[in-house]
């Protein structure tokens, strides 16, 4: 079975609990805090989730509209996913 959600750009952002500039902060000093590691030096924004079921919603959404990302657990205490991407940024 098949589900069509419309979700837009002001939806996705009652989907996330928490977001920051990625670039700009020294995540490589949290050695083993992300799984998979990422790649520190690829996106600009990350989008941290507590819920499963909407971080799928998000990557839909940012894979419908053609937005490269990538997902890793957090391993921190904070715990979630995080959701690393260009979208969503102020210019």
């Amino acid at each position: 079975m098949k589900v069509t959600i419309e979700i837009n750009a002001d939806e996705f952002d009652f989907l996330f609990d928490t977001s920051m500039n990625w670039k700009s902060v020294d995540w490589e000093t949290q050695d083993g805090r992300f799984t998979p590691l990422p790649d520190y030096r690829k996106f600009e924004r990350a989008y941290w989730f507590d819920s499963y079921a909407n971080l799928i919603l998000a990557r839909a959404y940012l894979a419908a509209d053609g937005y490269e990302f990538s997902v890793h657990s957090d391993e921190s205490e904070q715990g979630g996913w995080v959701l690393l991407t260009d979208f969503g940024l102020v210019l």
